[in-house]
């Protein structure tokens, strides 16, 4: 059977509803803060202007979890709060429950690509802007990706498993019906064993329902995205997997601001440019592929267009109706032939043995 279809069919098989039915998430109430559930808060991991995420650790003598680290469990809690003084209860509560919804539907078939949900709780109090109302406990996963790539040490092929571990994430979404729409290594986690985790659901909606306007990274963002009109976030987080990968392979997301003609002269160049190849994108390409790993692990300046470029333009295709889909780029040649670890198959080439980095 064809990999890609396997992947589908068990992806697909307890596929269910996807309609946003607040009525059926939840809510654990509690009087205090359940100490002996998550234990003693330790820092702040992260802060933002809806919620901050904070680090808890509860000390246990038997656990043999992925994030147990000298007998204790560590988690992630993230706490909502108001948006501005201007966001109605109204509209925090459904901007909550939205974000639990999509991910509580996906957690809940375990792919290893997505970063598990554990609870969602709430501090009993009435509806306010303490920071505290809402709770979200995740896995703790202390890698960012983004600080992964970074490193000098990170090999291309670790790169490339990285990066069709990102694309196996986005192909589990989009099969169920759920577009990310904030893609960004930022947004993307790394365990001990090297396996990739795609977080933050905040901005994500289900494929049937329209978007308007910029959500997300500016940086990342689809053209089609700053018309003034309604989108499909399916194609646009396709554009945004293109970005991913330029800044994986080449250190940067792009080399335009923003991928508007009317506010960007270099995309304004990038588009109207009628023989694109990925030097167009990439400056410095025959220097970048006289490396030694981008021989050995993809070829010479030819492979390289022909495979790296003969992907990466037709994922940064302007036109919404000529992008290539998720289809389409899982069953590339290129793609198909990047092995990447899985839990249960962990590649030894690849030695991913990556210490704690608690990013912010």
């Amino acid at each position: 059977m064809n990999k890609l279809k396997k992947f589908k069919r068990d992806i697909l098989r307890n596929d269910g509803d996807h309609d946003l039915d607040h009525d059926s998430i939840t809510i654990t109430k509690y009087k205090s803060f359940p100490k002996s559930k998550y234990g003693k808060l330790l820092k702040v991991i992260g802060s933002g202007t809806t919620s901050t995420v904070k680090l808890y650790e509860l000390k246990n003598s038997n656990s043999n979890t992925e994030n147990n680290n000298n007998n204790s469990t560590l988690f992630a809690i993230k706490e909502y709060h108001l948006k501005d003084s201007i966001e109605t209860d109204e509209d925090y509560k459904f901007r909550i429950l939205n974000e639990i919804k999509i991910h509580k539907s996906i957690s809940s078939k375990n792919n290893e690509n997505i970063i598990k949900f554990i609870d969602f709780f709430n501090i009993n109090k009435p509806l306010s802007n303490k920071k505290n109302h809402y709770n979200y406990v995740l896995e703790y996963i202390p890698n960012s990706l983004d600080f992964i790539i970074n490193l000098k040490s990170t090999t291309l092929l670790q790169k490339l498993c990285f990066f069709k571990q990102i694309l196996n994430g986005v192909l589990f979404l989009q099969l169920n019906n759920i577009n990310h729409r904030d893609l960004k290594l930022e947004n993307c986690v790394v365990d001990l064993n090297g396996i990739v985790k795609l977080i933050d659901f905040g901005s994500s909606n289900f494929n049937n329902s329209k978007s308007f306007g910029l959500i997300g990274s500016k940086i990342l963002a689809a053209p089609e995205i700053f018309k003034n009109l309604s989108y499909n976030s399916k194609i646009s987080d396709i554009w945004s997997i293109g970005c991913i990968l330029n800044k994986i392979l080449f250190n940067k997301y792009a080399i335009w601001r923003i991928a508007d003609p009317l506010q960007d002269s270099n995309f304004e160049n990038y588009i109207n440019n009628n023989n694109k190849s990925l030097n167009c994108i990439v400056p410095n390409l025959d220097i970048w592929c006289k490396d030694k790993q981008v021989i050995e692990n993809i070829g010479d300046l030819k492979a390289v267009e022909d495979k790296v470029g003969g992907i990466l333009l037709q994922m940064l295709e302007y036109d919404v109706n000529k992008r290539i889909t998720m289809d389409e780029i899982m069953n590339n040649e290129w793609i198909q032939q990047i092995n990447c670890c899985k839990t249960d198959n962990l590649i030894k080439q690849h030695q991913h043995q990556h210490s704690h980095h608690h990013s912010a």
